[in-house]
């Protein structure tokens, strides 16, 4: 087959944000799984590295559906933030997910490569732009911003950035299952991921 390069690649963004939707569904894009490559067709083809990358994809998806489903299968008690919650805009796909008893992440990134670049380069001004204090430190760029809510909880949010434009944004709570039932974490990532992917289209 015809290996595409930009598909794989993408493909390696949805697994480190675990969204195993879109994962499943840009394998299955790339190959169908009943057309596997085999090892002892390798042998001394000139399409050996192609096929290579066939059998490690293979392997991969197995290993991260496998992991998937048993860490995070459907299970009749299982709470929202426990399974993956997907937040869909034009060009940007993040994934959210309940870390421990007071800690969401937020991981996401962009399903077009051009509008990645313009993201990665001028992460810090859509950073400023929505009021979070920008530090730069090892190519990562880091956001901070305090808010305060209704309850009068303040809460502090943290956001890293990649070279490569991908992003992680975490939060912490005193009172996450109040704010999950209420919705509003939901609503504070749609609003930064939204913001994202609006800004990085104007940027001439």
């Amino acid at each position: 087959m015809t290996f595409n390069v930009e598909k794989y690649v993408m493909l390696t963004y949805a697994r480190w944000a675990r969204d195993f939707q879109y994962y499943d569904e840009l394998y299955k894009d790339i190959k169908k799984p009943q057309e596997r490559a085999n090892l002892k067709d390798i042998g001394t083809d000139k399409d050996f590295p192609v096929k290579l990358v066939e059998i490690l994809l293979d392997e991969q998806y197995e290993n991260f559906s496998q992991n998937f489903q048993k860490v995070f299968g459907i299970q009749a008690n299982i709470e929202l933030f426990e399974k993956e919650t997907v937040l869909k805009k034009t060009h940007i796909r993040a994934t959210i997910w309940k870390q421990s008893g007071n800690k969401i992440i937020l991981r996401g990134y962009f399903t077009d490569f051009k509008y990645q670049e313009k993201f990665a380069d001028h992460a810090t001004k859509l950073l400023e732009d929505q009021n979070f204090e920008a530090t730069v430190k090892n190519g990562i760029i880091s956001g901070k911003k305090k808010i305060s809510l209704e309850t009068g909880e303040r809460l502090c949010i943290v956001l890293n950035i990649t070279k490569l434009g991908l992003l992680e944004v975490e939060l912490m709570s005193c009172d996450l299952e109040s704010l999950i039932k209420k919705n509003e974490i939901y609503k504070m990532f749609d609003d930064i991921i939204s913001k994202f992917d609006t800004g990085v289209i104007q940027i001439e």
